[in-house]
């Protein structure tokens, strides 16, 4: 699986419902992980981040003050785990 093939997946997910674009900011928060499964399916599960954040009770705060630099532009969608 190239992170091409993953990008195109979460923005077409993202294209159909207002779940997917939660999801898509999620992952480029970083607060969730996402990988292709063998169905071509995006596979979401919470990250480490994520996780500690939700732990700590910092998760919604993280999320307003972090979203606002948040542009769901193919172009510009970047991947967090390589940070490109």
């Amino acid at each position: 699986m190239s992170s091409d093939e993953l990008r195109k997946a979460i923005l077409e997910e993202a294209e159909e419902d207002h779940i997917g674009e939660v999801l898509l900011e999620g992952w480029q928060l970083g607060i969730y992980d996402a990988e292709l499964a063998d169905d071509r399916e995006v596979a979401w599960k919470l990250s480490e981040k994520g996780a500690l954040l939700t732990k700590r009770g910092e998760l919604s705060e993280y999320i307003e003050r972090e979203a606002q630099s948040i542009d769901i532009e193919p172009s510009t969608l970047r991947d967090p785990r390589t940070n490109a």
